[in-house]
């Protein structure tokens, strides 16, 4: 059997055999079967193209995820399930990432942390977040070691300044910036004793002026 042309309807190709058949893949996945018109096909080779196709399909659109953002094996799976990928096909671009290095969970967790840190997350919050991405419990226990209370007090004390501004008008300020706090998973007990400090200082500056 022969290839003997290639129609392109959609995102689909449809690969047209000698004896009047075709297959149906992919577009973004034929460039990489290095077919072209007039290749012999053996009878037998007809299912393992489609296979290909699929396999390859799956690992362009896992890497075009991966370029848009750093992903964990659980959200690159999810979000190839969700594009409608089989679960073979998803098993092997999973494969095809690690192999190459393009996901680590480990590399994952210390980016999460120190992304998260910045933009004044708490541990609790930082440790739900990295749960549900998927991340095995001993990296996650590894990995929140480095957030000492030092640093945990310096962040809660960003968070502090960050939402101070929202609430200052309020006659229960307090209560409700530790409300906030609390929500983003902020210890209660550190955030109610950093809050109180924090206005006392404030009003303090306010009465020297």
């Amino acid at each position: 059997m022969i290839i003997t042309k290639f129609l392109i309807r959609g995102k689909y190709t449809y690969i047209c055999i000698s004896d009047g058949s075709y297959i149906k893949v992919p577009k973004m996945s034929v460039s990489e079967l290095n077919i072209y018109e007039g290749y012999e096909l053996e009878l037998d080779e007809l299912t393992t193209l489609k296979l290909r196709a699929y396999e390859q399909f799956a690992c362009k659109e896992a890497t075009q995820m991966l370029k848009r953002g750093f992903l964990s094996e659980k959200q690159l799976w999810n979000k190839l399930y969700k594009k409608g990928h089989k679960k073979r096909f998803i098993r092997f671009a999973i494969k095809y990432c690690e192999d190459y290095e393009l996901i680590n969970d480990r590399r994952f967790a210390k980016i999460a942390i120190n992304s998260l840190l910045i933009k004044g997350k708490s541990k609790r919050h930082i440790e739900r977040y990295l749960v549900l991405a998927g991340i095995k419990r001993s990296i996650i226990e590894r990995v929140l070691r480095k957030i000492t209370n030092k640093k945990e007090n310096s962040t809660l004390k960003d968070a502090i300044r960050k939402y101070y501004p929202l609430y200052q008008h309020k006659s229960d300020v307090a209560n409700m910036l530790i409300k906030s706090l609390m929500r983003k998973g902020f210890d209660y007990t550190k955030s109610r004793k950093l809050v109180t400090l924090y206005i006392k200082n404030i009003k303090r500056k306010k009465r020297k002026r």
